[in-house]
């Protein structure tokens, strides 16, 4: 009974495994569409276009507002995906208030969501839409 159970462990995190290995394949093609953080403090959404452009729009709770724009680029790092947005400016001061890069991974939520991390100690992501 107990070698059935340990066959059948195996087994499911065998299935795991082939699985979480698949989600390291993600195309521009997915990356695309609205982002929209999970931080609860206002609206904090980025738009991903198909030209190669973001905009980000920020309209938080104490009034503070924001909107900015420009270039983002969908690349690869040790099999990781990750996006680089060019002249990036975070609404919340704690992230940096001046333009910058911002490099960031692309992940998939064990839901298969994509995701890209703000802050993953509070579980703060930007978390992609249904297109």
């Amino acid at each position: 009974m107990n070698d059935r159970r340990h066959t059948l462990l195996y087994s499911v995190l065998s299935v795991f495994l082939a699985f979480a290995g698949c989600s390291r394949n993600i195309t521009q093609d997915e990356v695309i569409g609205i982002y929209i953080a999970n931080h609860h403090k206002g609206l904090d959404e980025i738009e991903l276009q198909r030209t190669g452009l973001y905009t980000y729009t920020c309209k938080l709770n104490d009034g503070k507002a924001l909107k900015n724009s420009g270039s983002w680029s969908l690349h690869y790092e040790n099999e990781e995906a990750r996006i680089t947005f060019n002249n990036f400016v975070f609404c919340l001061s704690q992230y940096g208030s001046k333009p910058a890069y911002w490099d960031v991974p692309v992940e998939k939520s064990w839901t298969g969501k994509l995701r890209l991390p703000l802050d993953r100690d509070l579980n703060y992501y930007f978390v992609r839409q249904k297109p």
